[in-house]
Protein backbone atom coordinates (compact mmCIF):
# COMPACT_ATOMS: atom_id res chain seq x y z
CA UNK A 1 0.00 0.00 0.00
CA UNK A 2 1.36 3.43 -0.32
CA UNK A 3 1.67 6.28 1.88
CA UNK A 4 1.70 9.88 1.48
CA UNK A 5 2.88 12.87 2.72
CA UNK A 6 3.48 16.92 2.16
CA UNK A 7 6.61 18.41 1.54
CA UNK A 8 7.18 22.19 0.29
CA UNK A 9 8.91 23.85 -2.35
CA UNK A 10 12.23 23.35 0.34
CA UNK A 11 11.60 19.99 0.27
CA UNK A 12 10.81 19.61 4.18
CA UNK A 13 8.09 17.29 5.43
CA UNK A 14 5.23 19.10 6.46
CA UNK A 15 3.20 15.80 6.95
CA UNK A 16 5.32 13.14 7.47
CA UNK A 17 4.50 10.20 4.96
CA UNK A 18 2.08 7.71 7.12
CA UNK A 19 -1.51 8.41 5.51
CA UNK A 20 -3.45 6.15 2.95
CA UNK A 21 -4.90 9.26 1.76
CA UNK A 22 -4.58 13.49 1.47
CA UNK A 23 -6.83 15.76 0.15
CA UNK A 24 -6.96 19.56 0.64
CA UNK A 25 -8.57 23.14 0.10
CA UNK A 26 -7.38 26.83 -0.25
CA UNK A 27 -6.65 26.50 3.46
CA UNK A 28 -5.77 23.52 4.86
CA UNK A 29 -5.17 19.11 4.14
CA UNK A 30 -7.32 16.62 5.41
CA UNK A 31 -5.20 13.48 5.73
CA UNK A 32 -6.46 10.21 6.56
CA UNK A 33 -5.24 6.87 8.30
CA UNK A 34 -7.32 3.84 8.85
CA UNK A 35 -10.37 5.05 10.86
CA UNK A 36 -8.16 8.57 11.91
CA UNK A 37 -9.26 12.02 10.47
CA UNK A 38 -6.89 14.37 10.95
CA UNK A 39 -7.21 18.44 10.03
CA UNK A 40 -3.74 20.12 9.08
CA UNK A 41 -2.85 23.53 7.99
CA UNK A 42 -0.93 24.08 5.51
CA UNK A 43 2.43 24.76 7.78
CA UNK A 44 1.45 21.37 9.25
CA UNK A 45 -0.02 22.22 12.59
CA UNK A 46 -3.10 20.09 13.68
CA UNK A 47 -5.97 22.32 13.16
CA UNK A 48 -8.53 19.14 13.63
CA UNK A 49 -8.73 15.92 15.28
CA UNK A 50 -11.86 14.54 14.33
CA UNK A 51 -13.82 15.11 11.67
CA UNK A 52 -18.03 13.69 12.06
CA UNK A 53 -20.39 14.26 8.83
CA UNK A 54 -23.85 15.67 10.54
CA UNK A 55 -25.97 16.88 7.86
CA UNK A 56 -25.58 16.59 3.66
CA UNK A 57 -23.94 19.70 3.75
CA UNK A 58 -21.81 20.28 6.75
CA UNK A 59 -19.27 18.12 9.03
CA UNK A 60 -17.92 19.33 12.90
CA UNK A 61 -13.81 19.19 13.73
CA UNK A 62 -12.99 18.87 16.66
CA UNK A 63 -10.01 20.32 18.28
CA UNK A 64 -8.58 20.65 21.95
CA UNK A 65 -12.20 20.13 23.63
CA UNK A 66 -13.81 22.55 21.74
CA UNK A 67 -15.88 22.16 18.37
CA UNK A 68 -16.52 24.19 14.77
CA UNK A 69 -18.77 23.44 11.97
CA UNK A 70 -16.71 22.80 8.67
CA UNK A 71 -17.98 21.98 4.66
CA UNK A 72 -18.14 18.64 3.23
CA UNK A 73 -14.22 18.99 2.54
CA UNK A 74 -13.45 19.83 6.26
CA UNK A 75 -13.24 23.75 5.76
CA UNK A 76 -13.80 25.39 8.82
CA UNK A 77 -17.06 27.95 8.74
CA UNK A 78 -16.58 28.69 12.55
CA UNK A 79 -13.94 28.96 15.04
CA UNK A 80 -14.24 26.45 17.57
CA UNK A 81 -16.70 27.62 20.20
CA UNK A 82 -18.94 24.79 20.87
CA UNK A 83 -18.98 22.24 23.65
CA UNK A 84 -20.80 20.04 21.15
CA UNK A 85 -22.90 20.19 18.33
CA UNK A 86 -25.68 17.79 17.09
CA UNK A 87 -28.04 17.52 14.06
CA UNK A 88 -31.64 18.53 15.92
CA UNK A 89 -34.11 19.14 13.50
CA UNK A 90 -33.91 19.14 8.93
CA UNK A 91 -32.38 22.44 8.68
CA UNK A 92 -31.16 22.94 12.64
CA UNK A 93 -28.50 22.09 14.86
CA UNK A 94 -28.25 22.20 19.09
CA UNK A 95 -24.87 24.01 20.09
CA UNK A 96 -23.97 23.24 23.76
CA UNK A 97 -21.22 26.45 25.19
CA UNK A 98 -20.60 25.63 29.05
CA UNK A 99 -23.23 23.63 29.87
CA UNK A 100 -26.06 25.79 27.66
CA UNK A 101 -27.77 24.80 24.64
CA UNK A 102 -28.78 27.27 21.31
CA UNK A 103 -29.68 26.66 17.66
CA UNK A 104 -28.23 27.31 14.90
CA UNK A 105 -29.24 26.80 11.33
CA UNK A 106 -28.59 25.58 8.25
CA UNK A 107 -26.90 29.23 7.01
CA UNK A 108 -25.19 28.93 10.33
CA UNK A 109 -27.01 31.74 11.89
CA UNK A 110 -28.11 31.86 15.79
CA UNK A 111 -31.34 30.82 16.27
CA UNK A 112 -31.74 31.11 19.96
CA UNK A 113 -28.44 31.59 21.80
CA UNK A 114 -26.56 28.94 24.18
CA UNK A 115 -28.71 30.32 27.04
CA UNK A 116 -30.77 27.07 27.69
CA UNK A 117 -30.89 24.22 30.14
CA UNK A 118 -33.00 21.82 27.69
CA UNK A 119 -34.25 22.38 24.25
CA UNK A 120 -36.85 19.84 22.69
CA UNK A 121 -38.30 19.91 19.30
CA UNK A 122 -42.09 19.20 19.62
CA UNK A 123 -44.42 17.29 17.00
CA UNK A 124 -45.97 20.86 16.18
CA UNK A 125 -42.46 22.04 14.91
CA UNK A 126 -42.17 24.18 17.66
CA UNK A 127 -39.18 24.44 20.26
CA UNK A 128 -39.49 24.07 23.97
CA UNK A 129 -37.40 25.78 26.01
CA UNK A 130 -36.08 25.82 29.88
CA UNK A 131 -33.99 28.23 31.68
CA UNK A 132 -34.18 28.48 35.16
CA UNK A 133 -36.09 25.82 35.84
CA UNK A 134 -38.99 27.73 34.11
CA UNK A 135 -40.76 26.53 30.58
CA UNK A 136 -41.04 28.57 27.03
CA UNK A 137 -41.82 28.26 23.58
CA UNK A 138 -40.05 29.54 20.44
CA UNK A 139 -40.56 28.64 17.00
CA UNK A 140 -37.72 28.02 14.74
CA UNK A 141 -37.50 31.36 13.37
CA UNK A 142 -36.71 32.02 17.19
CA UNK A 143 -39.57 34.12 17.57
CA UNK A 144 -40.94 33.80 21.39
CA UNK A 145 -44.21 32.44 21.52
CA UNK A 146 -44.56 31.77 25.08
CA UNK A 147 -42.10 33.19 27.36
CA UNK A 148 -40.17 30.72 29.73
CA UNK A 149 -42.23 31.76 32.49
CA UNK A 150 -44.28 28.56 33.10
CA UNK A 151 -43.27 25.21 35.61
CA UNK A 152 -45.11 23.24 32.88
CA UNK A 153 -46.10 23.88 29.87
CA UNK A 154 -47.74 20.61 27.22
CA UNK A 155 -48.49 20.52 23.62
CA UNK A 156 -52.49 19.39 23.21
CA UNK A 157 -53.17 18.09 20.44
CA UNK A 158 -55.75 20.69 19.37
CA UNK A 159 -51.94 22.24 19.13
CA UNK A 160 -52.69 24.68 22.20
CA UNK A 161 -50.09 24.50 25.13
CA UNK A 162 -51.39 23.85 28.56
CA UNK A 163 -49.14 26.03 30.74
CA UNK A 164 -48.86 25.71 34.89
CA UNK A 165 -47.41 27.22 37.53
CA UNK A 166 -48.12 25.09 40.89
CA UNK A 167 -47.66 27.45 43.51
CA UNK A 168 -49.09 30.62 41.98
CA UNK A 169 -52.99 31.40 43.14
Amino acid sequence: TSSYGVINERMETILPFKFTSISYNESQFRATKGDFWGLYSYDGEVSGDQLTTISDTHTKVHHMGKWAFADKSGKLLTDYLYDDIQKFAMHLYRVEVNGKSGIIDDSLTTILKSQYENIELLPDGNLKVMVYDKYGIYDTDGKCMIHADFEEITLLPDSNYYVSNKNRI
